[in-house]
């Protein structure tokens, strides 16, 4: 039904369109990729930053709230988290993350793991420009 709607030209303009689309969006991968400055792994805990670390520098590191208690690994300029004494554990399973202004989230504890770009973060993402 669709088929008899389209004709060759409307094929070959979404078809190009989404030539352009798929271009730009490698074109922002490769920018932010290409980003100078540190990348630092930013540690907030109930809306107060607590720690910072360099992404660069492998290692394990504890964090705690009173009584709450989360570890966080950087290793090959990942963060994961790998230990919380929470329920759910969503944290633990979340995937490692590595780019500007991703996070890992541990609600129950209000642990929040962000990665910082220290030179180049201007607080834009890349969708909202």
């Amino acid at each position: 039904m669709l088929k008899g709607m389209l004709r060759k030209t409307d094929i070959v303009l979404i078809i190009f369109f989404l030539v352009i689309a798929a271009g730009f969006n490698f074109f922002l991968y490769s920018i932010e990729e290409k980003k100078g400055g540190e990348a630092t792994v930013v540690v907030n805990i109930d809306g107060d930053v607590v720690d910072t670390y360099s992404l660069n520098k492998d290692g394990e590191y504890e964090i705690t709230n009173g009584h709450f208690h989360n570890k966080m690994k950087i290793a090959g300029g990942q963060v994961s988290m790998i230990e919380a004494d929470c329920r759910d554990q969503i944290c633990i399973h979340s995937r490692p993350i590595k780019g500007s202004n991703e996070t890992i989230v541990c609600l129950p504890n209000k642990v929040v793991i962000e990665v910082k770009n220290i030179e180049n973060d201007y607080g834009i993402d890349a969708i909202s420009q």
